[in-house]
């Protein structure tokens, strides 16, 4: 079977409703490995099984507090603060 007819199968399926494809989390664990080796989703999968409502803000403190995420923006950061209270 080529790619489109596989792509129409599927179109077709999710249009019925059915579930082309189903992977178990083995499966999909071992497929993210290969798509990404360095990713790391346990900050996303720890917020939501957290049980408390505020998890958007748990959410955002993760990911601001992150020292690679404040490492990148850090040039930007410094900027703010160096012409938030220095002011010519």
């Amino acid at each position: 079977m080529d790619e489109l007819a596989l792509k129409k199968k599927k179109l077709k399926a999710l249009l019925e409703g059915k579930d082309f494809t189903s992977l178990s989390i083995e499966e999909a664990k071992k497929k993210l490995k290969q798509a990404d080796p360095g990713i790391d989703i346990t900050i996303f999968l720890e917020v939501l099984n957290n049980p408390s409502k505020d998890k958007l803000k748990i959410f955002l403190i993760e990911i601001l507090t992150e020292p690679e995420i404040i490492s990148y923006f850090a040039p930007i950061l410094k900027f703010i603060i160096i012409e938030f209270f220095i002011r010519e």
